[in-house]
């Protein structure tokens, strides 16, 4: 983090009828914006309650995580492959060689079977919000072919028959939060209800598409350089570009996906909130993939490319992107010895919880869960060293004097004197 010493000093952050926030050399606070302001020791604030306040916060550690490996129904020697997670994190869907499964915190890992007796190859792709519907597809005997399904425990397997064009192999991809709508691929990109059978999806300049996600209400869609929504306009995601949309957040108002353009080579990773676009990176990756979010889109899960080769990523609201082993790590989770390759695939509505797999010591991939606590991520600890102390303070009293949009603390697209309140009640507190 930047040094502070022989910057501005600071003040601790308590309720003080002198106020500790000043205007050095007559530079004062703009609206909207910090004009090269700092904060400083008021007069009445003595260097003996600086201390005090340190020692009382200093290595202030926190965390109070549950992580957990995922093993698979006893005689299977298959791994277990989490794919998706319910909106309250309780449910996960996953993939154990040639059949799904679903593991709940109450009842652990049980196998749902094979859509029928004659399939080869059964797996899950999604999972609804509220966890009850599963929706996938089956390789059919002649090895070429896929039927499309959806499942539920009252009911089991039902099969989604191909209909108004869309080929008889389809595969289904993404479902909305009560399962009644469902979305997939087979020559074209499909919206799915018990009303309408499978409907293709208007085309994109005469190409096909593909699709990937589906909002919670399942009125938009998005995928292959396409972005889909009822009022049954198909528009291009990023025009002039070449690009793939992953999940939608802030109901469908935020896209996460990659796009390559001609001018850059090189794929980008893009947040695109309301057509305004963001390129979140990280000095911990080359490349950067985000495919997963949260509901409001403050964060997301991916991979990534390191030094070190591929491995988790996730962003953090007032951080960017982070590793997710250092990230997990920091919330108290104590990974297995000589793990890697620790990559989330699901997250929760409110990313408290995650689900995704890891290389184990023995080389062998193993899928976990983890539960953040209530407190997904510790805010006060501005400088990630999973230590809520003075320094923190010190590196935010930084980059809110420059005015650096570092310092947007409740992340409202302004730096102000706001930020730092907000700041100070989240260091005042710690984790």
């Amino acid at each position: 983090m930047p040094d502070t010493a022989g910057g501005c000093g600071c003040c601790a952050p308590v309720a003080d009828a002198g106020g500790c926030i000043y205007s050095r050399s007559g530079r004062g606070f703009g609206a909207g914006n910090v004009q090269e302001s700092a904060i400083d020791i008021a007069g009445s604030m003595s260097l003996m309650r600086i201390a005090l306040f340190a020692a009382l916060l200093t290595g202030s550690t926190f965390g109070s995580s549950d992580f957990r490996i995922l093993n698979p129904p006893q005689g299977v020697i298959d791994s277990v492959s989490p794919i998706g997670i319910s909106g309250d994190g309780q449910r996960v869907v996953a993939n154990i060689g040639l059949q799904p499964a679903i593991w709940s915190v109450a009842g652990g890992i049980v196998a749902i079977g094979q859509a029928n007796g004659t399939v080869v190859n059964t797996r899950a792709a999604a999972i609804s919000n509220d966890g009850v519907t599963v929706v996938g597809s089956s390789q059919n005997p002649d090895g070429l072919s896929y039927s499309g399904w959806r499942w539920r425990s009252d009911v089991g397997f039902r099969l989604i028959p191909s209909t108004n064009g869309i080929s008889a192999s389809i595969l289904p991809i993404a479902v909305s939060s009560n399962g009644t709508v469902i979305f997939g691929n087979a020559n074209t990109a499909w919206r799915w209800t018990a009303a309408t059978g499978t409907v293709p999806l208007p085309l994109l300049n005469g190409q096909s598409l593909h699709v990937n996600a589906t909002d919670l209400s399942g009125s938009a869609a998005t995928g292959n350089q396409f972005r889909w929504d009822q009022s049954g306009t198909t528009v291009n995601l990023t025009p002039g570009c070449s690009s793939v949309g992953y999940c939608f957040a802030n109901g469908n108002n935020t896209v996460f996906g990659t796009k390559r353009c001609p001018s850059d080579p090189n794929d980008r990773c893009f947040v695109n909130r309301g057509g305004q676009e963001s390129f979140p990176t990280s000095p911990s990756f080359n490349s950067l993939e985000l495919f997963a979010c949260s509901v409001d889109g403050t964060f997301a899960i991916g991979t990534g490319m390191g030094v070190q080769g591929l491995d988790g990523a996730i962003m953090v609201p007032n951080r960017g992107v982070l590793r997710l082993r250092d990230f997990l790590t920091c919330r108290g989770v104590a990974l297995p010895v000589g793990s890697r390759q620790v990559v989330a695939h699901a997250i929760s509505n409110d990313a408290r919880y995650l689900a995704g797999d890891l290389i184990n010591a023995a080389g062998r991939f193993e899928g976990w869960w983890a539960d953040l606590g209530p407190q997904v991520d510790c805010t006060a600890d501005f400088n990630f060293d999973c230590s809520v102390d003075l320094f923190d303070y010190l590196d935010f009293v930084d980059v809110f004097a420059g005015g650096s949009a570092l310092a947007d603390f409740n992340r409202d697209g302004i730096v102000d004197f706001f930020d730092y309140l907000d700041f100070v009640l989240a260091f005042s507190i710690a984790c």
